[in-house]
Parts: C-alpha cells; structure tokens; sequence
C-alpha cells in the first residue's frame, strides 16, 4: 500500500525521513518560505503515511469510545421492534455495530485517506489547467498532501479528545472538538452545513494549497489562493449542502 512507503523510508533510511519530517513541518508553520522546497522534493511518503495514521488513529479512538447502544435503541424503537426483542439481540446488534466502526476505521486509513489525496490531486491539475497553468500530476501529488497535513492535525486533535470522553454518541462527536463555526453560531440546514465546513484546520489546509499551487504551477500567490478559495467553496456547495440536501429529499427527509 502507499501508506507503507513512509514506515519503509523510516527504516531505510532515518536521516532522509527525518529531513523529510522537518521539511512537512516548515511547511506547516512557515508556508510562505518552505512550502516551495517540500513540493518540488517528491518526498511525499512521510507525508501520505501521517495523514493515513492520523486518519485511523481518529477512527480507531472513535470505534473503541463509541457507545452504540442508545443508537441501536432508537432505531429498534423508531422500526418497531425495541418492544418484542430480547437484551441478547440487544447486545448482538450493539456488538456488531461497534465492530462495523473498527472496519470503518481500518479502511479509512488504508484506503479512504490516499484515494480522498488522489482525487484532490485530480482535482488540482484540473483546476490548473483551466486556469492555463502547467501542474504536473507528481507535483499536484505533492499539493493535496501538503493541504491534508492540518486535517491531519485535526484528526490526532479529535483522537485525544475522544480518548478523554468515554460513552461517545454520534451527536457528541460532532461537538467535541469546536474547530469549527458550527460549534459557536446555531443554525440549520443548509446554513449549518456551511458553518461546519468552516473548520480552522480545513481552512489552514485550503490555504496550504493555494499557497502550493503558487509553488507548483507558476501562479501568483493571490491567484493560487483564489483558485484553491474557488475549489474549497464548489466542494463545500456540491459535497456538503448540495448531495446531502437531495439525498434527505430523496428520503422524505425534506420539503
């Protein structure tokens, strides 16, 4: 898997891996200045393999604190069988959703966190080629890796949050790490969605992206930061309001 290339390059190699981690971590905190060398240096394992971990330590903490039971209740209540079923099924059905969130946990970051960095970089040289810029895909490679470090900060900074809180629910976790201004102004709908997309460590990785793709592909930097603005704002409008809102209607679940 691609994940495994950073654990195969700190064995390998120390020294190299080591100035990799400093490169990703100047990058983070000085972008202006270090963003430029870490995405023409197609060191890209350690990176990938921090946003993998971090993925699933985030899900791994989540399936061990998770509390599945007033879930299973509610949803047994809402189909009509809380009242004719036994405390073993109960318990099953309990067991084998707190199961499901391990599997879901283990594929994540195996899987969903190196295709959601492939298809960022689709996106990226797409969106570079629309503006007439020249991003080869290895350095759009390098890009969304680079914008998916602060979401990989804020998954290690949910994880620890979790791990403090025992007996999670779903609600819980939503609130249990207001990074975001959906924690702070009350909304609904639409609006709310918006305002949970507004989340510090996203908006950290948009900027790193912008400033990547000045880095990359020749642009001038309020230009990369625009384009990478214009990118955030199509994905929050599709992903975030527009397909979630027309499956809850699909559903019966809205006007």
């Amino acid at each position: 898997m691609a994940c495994e290339r950073g654990a195969e390059l700190w064995v390998r190699n120390p020294r190299l891996a080591m100035h990799a981690t400093s490169s990703m971590l100047r990058a983070l905190v000085d972008p202006w200045d270090g963003l430029g060398p870490l995405v023409s240096s197609h060191r890209w394992g350690v990176a990938l393999a921090c946003v993998c971990l971090a993925t699933f330590a985030s899900g791994a903490v989540w399936a061990w604190r998770f509390n599945p039971l007033p879930a299973v209740l509610q949803e047994m209540k809402r189909e009509g069988e809380l009242a004719r079923a036994t405390e073993q099924e109960i318990t099953e059905q309990a067991t084998r959703r707190s199961r499901m969130q391990w599997v879901v946990a283990v594929a994540d970051g195996a899987v969903g966190a190196p295709a959601r960095a492939l298809g960022l970089t689709l996106a990226l040289a797409l969106a570079a080629w629309l503006v007439g810029a020249r991003l080869p895909l290895g350095a759009a490679w390098q890009v969304a890796l680079v914008a998916l470090l602060p979401v990989a900060l804020g998954h290690v900074a949910l994880a620890l949050a979790m791990a403090r809180s025992p007996g999670l629910s779903l609600a819980q976790r939503e609130t249990l790490l207001p990074s975001h201004l959906g924690a702070w102004v009350e909304a609904s709908g639409a609006r709310a969605a918006v305002l949970r997309s507004l989340d510090f460590f996203q908006l950290w990785g948009v900027g790193l992206m912008g400033l990547g793709l000045s880095a990359a592909g020749g642009l001038r930097r309020w230009k990369g930061l625009l384009l990478a603005s214009v990118m955030f704002a199509l994905y929050v409008g599709v992903f975030r309001v527009g397909l979630p809102g027309l499956f809850e209607r699909m559903s019966g679940g809205g006007p």
